[in-house]
């Protein structure tokens, strides 16, 4: 981010969320279904700061 945007270093954050599986299928608890989904070892990180 240094390089290609120009911010300091110290002032970029980072926030992971991890991924979550279903193995019931998505979105069955709007029709009152049970929810069945978990955490597994993969996740998305994104990197941001102010301008």
């Amino acid at each position: 981010m240094v390089a290609r945007f120009g911010v300091e270093a110290e002032s970029v954050r980072l926030v992971r969320s991890p991924y979550r599986v279903c193995p019931l299928g998505a979105h069955i608890d709007h029709q009152g279904g049970t929810v069945t989904a978990m955490a597994i070892d993969q996740a998305v990180w994104l990197a941001y700061t102010r301008l």
